[in-house]
């Protein structure tokens, strides 16, 4: 599941280290308040809760950080996202309480595993990288990108 998580990002990192500052930041007419940087910044911040989580017991994506440098600077997202896979690669599955609120003030506990929120972010990733794409085609259609990039592991082996 790591190993995954880690193509993803070695993926994202490639797409980070390519950018530029200005496209990085620049917001699409076609959706409100949103930005390629926006993107991967709540990606970053749902890894950075779940790794926080990791060490508490106590995971509630709800109350993420929300740091405003990774939707501006695409080389500290692509370094973070490098010192996240690190800290992966040395975790080992244990169960999590995790918290959320929905529509209500009241919170909710359902019993989880730390395995079980990575399976759950490849799928977060893969949907915002998705949408990073149409962000790129729509803002730079030029912009170099890989085939699969977007795509969801499983639509990978059912197109080969």
């Amino acid at each position: 599941m790591i190993g995954h998580t880690e193509q993803l990002f070695d993926q994202m990192i490639r797409i980070l280290n390519k950018i530029d500052d200005s496209l990085y930041r620049e917001e699409s007419v076609h959706f409100e308040n949103g930005s390629i940087g926006k993107h991967f910044r709540h990606i970053i911040n749902f890894y950075d809760e779940l790794i926080s989580a990791y060490h508490s017991g106590e995971l509630c994506y709800d109350n993420r950080k929300r740091e405003v440098v990774y939707e501006e600077f695409p080389k500290v997202a692509a370094r973070r996202l490098r010192e996240i896979i690190d800290l992966l690669s040395s975790m080992s599955d244990r169960e999590l309480n995790m918290f959320y609120k929905g529509a209500s003030d009241e919170d909710t506990m359902v019993k989880t595993t730390f395995i079980r929120e990575v399976h759950y972010n490849l799928g977060h990733v893969t949907h915002h990288l998705a949408i990073i794409k149409i962000y790129l085609n729509q803002l730079d259609p030029s912009f170099d990108m890989e085939q699969d990039f977007g795509l969801a592991f499983s639509t990978i082996r059912n197109n080969n």
